[in-house]
C-alpha cells in the first residue's frame, strides 16, 4: 500500500478501520520522524513542522492518540491537531499506553512516565528500568518488558501499586510483548534464547506456559497482536508475517520484501490487520 514516506515505520494503531495512525523515522542519530493517518481512502502526512523520530503510537479514542520517540516532547492528537506535550524527560521514549486523557503512560529508556492530564511524573513505585515495550488493558494491569527491569531479562507487572517480577524462564532477552483483555484474558510474549529462534510465551492466571509448536524461522518478533487464544498474528525481520490457529504457527506471504523489518501491527478485527515497517511499508490483511 503507498504511503507519502520512505521512512522506517514504528508503530500503528488506529481507532476504527478510517481512522488509523502510523508513527516512523530515519535511523539518523538525530532522527526525523513522521506521522501518517488514514482516513479509510488515502493516507496523509500530518507531521508538524520539526517532528523527531517517533517509535510508537497509541490511544484511547479519536479524540486522544499519543505517540513518542526522540526528544523530551510526547505528542498529542485532540481529535483537531497534533501538539507537543513535554515531558521533561529527555531519555528515549520506547513505547506508549493512554487509557483515557488523563492516564497516559510512556516507557523510556530509563524509567516509566506516567501523564495524569497536567503533568508528567514517574510512574508509582516504578524501579529503574530500560523498557523495550509495554501493553496494558488499564493502568492498574500493565507488563513492561526489556533485559534491566525489577530482575535482568525478564517481564514485569505493575498492578496499580507496584511492579513485580513475572519472568517466564527460557528466554534471554525479551522482544515484544502484547495481550487481549476481552474474552479469556490473556498476555503474550515473544524473545530468542541463546540459539536465537523466537520463542512465544503465553501468559493466563495459571503462569507462564511456552506454546506447543514455535515458529521454525530464526528471525527476531517485533510485535503482535491477538484476536483469541487462536488467532494470533506476529511480524517482525525479513519481513517475517505469521499466524497461530492454536495448534501451528504458518508464515503469511504479503507484498513486502523480504529483507524489510516489519515492526508495528494493529487489528481493526480479526479479518482486518495492518502491520508497518521499514522503508514507508504499510501491508494491509483482509479476509472474506
Amino acid at each position: 500500500m503507498a504511503v507519502p514516506t520512505s521512512l522506517d515505520l514504528h508503530g500503528v494503531w488506529g481507532s476504527s478501520a478510517t481512522d488509523i495512525w502510523v508513527v516512523g523515522s530515519d535511523s539518523s542519530s538525530n532522527p526525523s520522524g513522521v506521522i501518517l493517518h488514514y482516513d479509510g481512502a488515502k493516507w496523509s502526512d500530518v507531521s508538524p513542522a520539526n517532528t523527531p523520530g517517533l517509535r510508537a503510537v497509541h490511544g484511547s479514542a479519536a479524540t486522544n492518540v499519543w505517540a513518542c520517540g526522540s526528544g523530551k516532547n510526547a505528542h498529542r492528537f485532540d481529535g483537531t491537531q497534533w501538539s507537543a506535550v513535554d515531558t521533561g524527560n529527555l531519555e528515549q521514549k520506547q513505547d506508549v499506553r493512554a487509557f483515557a486523557p488523563g492516564d497516559v503512560w510512556i516507557a523510556t529508556n530509563g524509567s516509566m512516565l506516567r501523564f495524569d492530564g497536567n503533568a508528567w511524573t514517574l510512574g508509582p513505585n516504578t524501579p529503574t528500568l530500560g523498557a523495550l515495550g509495554m501493553w496494558g488493558s488499564s493502568s492498574t494491569d500493565l507488563w513492561a518488558i526489556d533485559s534491566s527491569l525489577v530482575v535482568k531479562d525478564t517481564v514485569a507487572h505493575y498492578d496499580g501499586n507496584s511492579w513485580t517480577p513475572v519472568p517466564p524462564g527460557s528466554i534471554s532477552v525479551p522482544d515484544a510483548i502484547w495481550g487481549r483483555s476481552t474474552g479469556t484474558p490473556s498476555i503474550w510474549l515473544a524473545g530468542a534464547p541463546g540459539s536465537g529462534m523466537p520463542i512465544v510465551f503465553r501468559h493466563t492466571k495459571a503462569g507462564w506456559s511456552k506454546l506447543a509448536s514455535q515458529l521454525a524461522v530464526k528471525k527476531r518478533i517485533e510485535a503482535g497482536w491477538v484476536f483469541a487464544d487462536d488467532d494470533v498474528w506476529v511480524v517482525g525481520a525479513a519481513g517475517l508475517v505469521a499466524h497461530y490457529d492454536g495448534k501451528s504457527w504458518v508464515t503469511v506471504q504479503t507484498p513486502a520484501t523480504p529483507a524489510t523489518t516489519m515492526r508495528g501491527l494493529w487489528g481493526a478485527t480479526a479479518k482486518d490487520l495492518w502491520a508497518v515497517g521499514d522503508g514507508g511499508t504499510v501491508v494491509r490483511y483482509t479476509a472474506p
